[in-house]
């Protein structure tokens, strides 16, 4: 290889290593920018094994907090090729959290999101991608809840989850005792039925809230599919509601709503302030 190209090749991987924490540093800054506009206040909570980035808003001294936990948010840039910073370019999970109107919110991104990595030596690619439900992962999330319930006094939370932290949401949801009651926005609940119907490699080093439903059959939730989604289908939900009615044939507390015409990513904010999302009654 000649000089010229070997100078060549190591100025371009630098450009990309720039451009891509230009991109990260950009979306970081434009969703602090957002937060603090809505009234949040930023936190960065030492996790378990990770600094986990927290917007939230009280109002009153809380006994119950309404909790978002982020999505998958740009873990890959495509099928085959992981991203270097999973912070969203669509922030969803945080979107949903300002726009809602509860007296308490707390919104928890994942493990590596609204961070560089400089800032977290624990941070590999490896969490975004197969072991982004792993138990480390899940116990980071938490042990933010905890944090808040030291800090805050809250008795119990009021958990929503968008896609994977849905999956994430799900599995806390099933081995705490202080949730009230779980909701889940385009939420990936079967992580086997989600990789057959993608035709992906098996997430073997992640948890699968699946596998948790005996513990879930009488908790109070509702489960909201975009009648317009390709990535979370009603395939991979619907294996999830079996799981369950096998321990509950009545699935009295569990509700499946269908927003319609939303996708995965797109109308999810404006079907939560117009459909009243939070305020739809569970186990009627």
């Amino acid at each position: 290889m000649s000089i010229k190209f070997s100078l060549k090749v190591s100025l371009l991987l630098f450009l990309s290593i720039f451009v891509a924490c230009a991109g990260t540093e950009s979306r970081i800054k434009q969703s602090n920018k957002l937060a603090i506009e809505h009234g949040f206040h930023r936190r960065v909570i030492e996790a378990g094994s990770f600094k986990v980035i927290t917007f939230s808003r009280f109002e009153k001294k809380p006994e119950i907090a309404t909790v978002f936990i982020e999505g998958d948010g740009f873990a890959f840039v495509d099928r085959n090729t992981a991203s270097k910073n999973p912070t969203p370019k669509k922030p969803i999970g945080l979107k949903l959290a300002l726009s809602d109107n509860s007296i308490n919110v707390i919104y928890i991104a994942r493990p590596c999101q609204f961070i560089l990595a400089s800032e977290d030596s624990n941070c590999s690619i490896e969490y975004w991608t197969d072991k982004r439900y792993s138990p480390k992962v899940v116990d980071s999330i938490g042990a933010v809840l905890d944090d808040y319930r030291k800090q805050q006094g809250i008795k119990g939370f009021r958990l929503v989850g968008f896609s994977g932290g849905a999956t994430i949401a799900t599995i806390l949801a099933a081995t705490r005792s202080d949730i009230v009651d779980l909701r889940t926005v385009a939420g990936n609940l079967d992580t086997h039925a989600f990789t057959r119907v993608h035709k992906l490699s098996s997430l073997h080093e992640s948890l699968n809230p699946a596998d948790y439903a005996d513990s879930m059959h009488k908790l109070p939730q509702v489960h909201f599919l975009g009648s317009k989604d390709k990535v979370v289908t009603r395939e991979v939900l619907e294996s999830y509601l079996r799981a369950i009615k096998k321990s509950d044939s009545e699935l009295a507390c569990v509700q499946l709503i269908v927003a319609e015409g939303v996708s995965h990513a797109s109308g999810w904010e404006r079907f939560w302030i117009e459909s009243g999302a939070r305020q739809i009654p569970i186990c009627q």
